[in-house]
């Protein structure tokens, strides 16, 4: 479909304007044929070999805890590091995934990587690399080298929806936008030829996270066929008929086309994909609604009931009632301007992270009530803020903490007096010196333990007979008293 979406069903009639079909979670509805860029049978190559990601479960990663789970999504957290699966790779494959990312991305998305040989086929796969704000895709060998340049990528917040179509074999990888067409191309031979399962991901700088992975088989054609605007027929003998399809006997299971030089009636299981005429991509839509299975339909939405979600969608006559079973993610393509006051810019924007839930929002004014907590909290894009149960466990974070040193061998030194259980202690190279200073140097670290049990990490601190003056990244505040 024109903007990416992807429907599953049976094609039940058809004339020049619309395609009848028996859509997975629509039902029978009638499709505008301008909006369909290409329609197949769902049998040739196309087998599902992973959807996900699904948090956590079957990912290794290096350093530990550099990555952890956000409502399924893999993201990244403050250190670089790298996260790794196999996810069984054929040697031709389809990979469409999402990243998004807030600010200043840097990041290495590998497409077959080995198990037993995963530093050295890391080198040499495919992969999506950012190169001075551009995003680009390589691949090396012992013997040659491609690159090519899929667009350019800003340092402000960001999403990315590509599929990428891999063929190891060959060495060979076409990049295409969801909603643009090719994008990227690149083909270097393996010394060796060997399909290799894994996938990386690895963030240098900046933050990403996965959102969306889904691998699925490829007969090894390009997804656009020839390079014409015509609109064609594709068979499995390799033939390319140039004219529209007008008409779908479901009895005799045959298609009718009409050709430059009259009518053609052909079987159905002769085709291996329809085109349409090449037609410019219409305005974006706001919201975007995906399921376990594949199925993308992006619209307006409506409304989101108990058991339904309204959607209006450009390419659909109807007005649709989508079921909640079978949802992978709601996504928020355009997000219109905040009018909602209750929320005023001075507040501080932090993370609700509950046992199975992640928000990011403000606390805003509220009282404690019998059947909740005082705790208010306004998630981001909601008009109204939600009291959190009484006893319910989590936390708000303001600020992730930065990541940790290097390990070195310290001893530990006491350097101040003891005020009502309040304690500084600073860590120090365990190499002897003559000289130390009441300044500390950059690798050191600084503690200030409260009465509570707490520790807060700090750079420097004044002792003063109402408590002690600190200056620390991890907080605002800077007055702790005795």
């Amino acid at each position: 479909m024109l903007g990416g979406d992807v429907l599953y069903g049976d094609l039940l009639a058809l004339d020049v304007e619309q395609l009848k079909v028996n859509i997975t979670h629509v039902g029978v509805a009638a499709l505008r044929r301008e909006q369909v860029v290409r329609w197949y049978r769902w049998n040739q190559g196309g087998q599902l070999i992973y959807l996900g990601p699904n948090g956590l479960a079957g990912w290794s990663q290096s350093p530990a805890d550099s990555w952890r789970d956000e409502g399924g999504h893999l993201c990244s957290q403050n250190q670089p590091g790298y996260i790794q699966a196999n996810l069984g790779l054929p040697p031709q494959a389809a990979i469409e995934f999402e990243l998004t990312w807030k600010s200043n991305p840097q990041f290495v998305f590998a497409l077959g990587v080995g198990e037993n040989d995963a530093e050295l086929s890391y080198k040499h796969a495919h992969r999506f690399e950012i190169w001075d704000s551009e995003l680009v895709v390589r691949c090396e060998s012992h013997r040659e080298a491609d690159v090519d340049t899929v667009e350019a990528i800003s340092d402000a917040k960001g999403r990315a929806s590509y599929i990428a179509y891999l063929d190891q074999i060959q060495g060979r990888m076409l990049v295409y936008s969801v909603d643009r067409g090719k994008l990227a191309e690149i083909q270097v031979m393996p010394t060796q030829p060997q399909a290799k399962p894994g996938i990386r991901l690895m963030h240098k700088r900046g933050d990403v996270r996965l959102e969306r992975l889904r691998i699925t088989g490829w007969d090894g054609t390009d997804p656009q066929g020839s390079s014409t605007t015509d609109a064609r027929v594709h068979m499995v003998d390799g033939r390319i008929i140039s004219g529209v399809v007008s008409g779908f006997s479901e009895a005799d299971d045959q298609l009718t086309i009409q050709t430059a030089d009259g009518p053609l009636t052909v079987a159905a299981n002769e085709v291996l994909g329809i085109y349409g005429a090449a037609a410019a991509n219409s305005e974006s839509a706001p919201f975007r609604v995906v399921y376990q299975d594949g199925t993308r339909l992006t619209g307006t939405l409506r409304s989101i009931g108990p058991e339904n979600i309204a959607l209006e969608h450009r390419a659909i006559v109807e007005s649709l009632q989508l079921p909640q079973t079978g949802l992978q993610s709601l996504v928020v393509l355009e997000r219109a301007a905040p009018t909602d006051a209750a929320a005023p810019a001075s507040r501080r924007t932090g993370r609700l992270e509950l046992k199975d839930s992640v928000l990011y929002g403000v606390l805003v004014d509220s009282h404690e009530r019998d059947d909740a907590s005082c705790l208010n909290w306004l998630p981001a894009g909601s008009a109204e803020p939600s009291p959190l149960r009484t006893g319910q466990a989590g936390r708000i974070v303001y600020r992730d903490p930065p990541p940790p040193p290097k390990p070195v061998t310290t001893t530990t030194t006491n350097r101040a007096n003891a005020f009502g259980g309040i304690f500084i202690r600073r860590a120090v190279p365990s190499t002897p010196s003559t000289n130390l200073t009441t300044r500390p140097s950059k690798d050191q670290n600084l503690h200030l333990f409260l009465r509570t049990g707490d520790a807060i990490t700090y750079e420097s601190a004044t002792i003063k007979e109402e408590g002690v003056l600190i200056k620390t990244e991890l907080s605002d505040a800077t007055f702790v008293p005795h």
